[in-house]
């Protein structure tokens, strides 16, 4: 990586150099920080710390793990935990959510449920953010129950 750092003039009050100097460091001291490589490569990638999900009778009680860039909330709820229910509901921030296969079941602004591409449970709102409307955030309640049969 080729990084070329435009140092300020050394009398310059407000500069770099004045900057660093405050903290006892001076220039050759941060040159070689930018010719060393970045991080380790690794092959070996394990998941940060997570809860697992509650298994209860006829139900799984997890959590929000992250909000995406559209405002859907992913769970750490694993479609395995759930397969065998009939009739699945998700209860969150107040409301009971059906699960659904498709987006394009449900009506603009209207919640569902479904299992999303990486197999987990995710809410979301048709056309607009789950989030926002729901008020949730990462670490948010999730459970999911089995009605029976509809």
């Amino acid at each position: 990586m080729n990084v070329s750092i435009i140092w300020d003039l050394d009398d310059d009050e407000e500069g770099n150099v004045q900057h660093i100097a405050e903290h006892g460091i001076e220039k050759d001291d941060v040159a070689h920080v930018f010719d060393a490589p970045v991080g380790t490569e690794t092959s070996d990638w394990s998941p940060g710390w997570l809860e697992d999900p509650e298994l209860g009778n006829g139900r799984v009680s997890g959590v929000v793990v992250t909000v995406d860039s559209f405002g859907n909330l992913i769970t750490n709820i694993d479609a395995s935990l759930i397969e065998g229910f009939e009739n699945a509901i998700v209860h969150v921030a107040g409301h009971d959510i059906a699960m659904n296969s498709t987006y394009g079941r449900v009506k603009p602004g209207e919640y569902l449920a479904l299992i999303n591409s990486f197999g987990v449970v995710e809410i979301a709102r048709s056309e607009e953010s789950a989030a926002g409307g729901l008020g949730c955030e990462r670490g948010a309640p999730v459970i999911v129950s089995d009605l029976g049969e509809a």
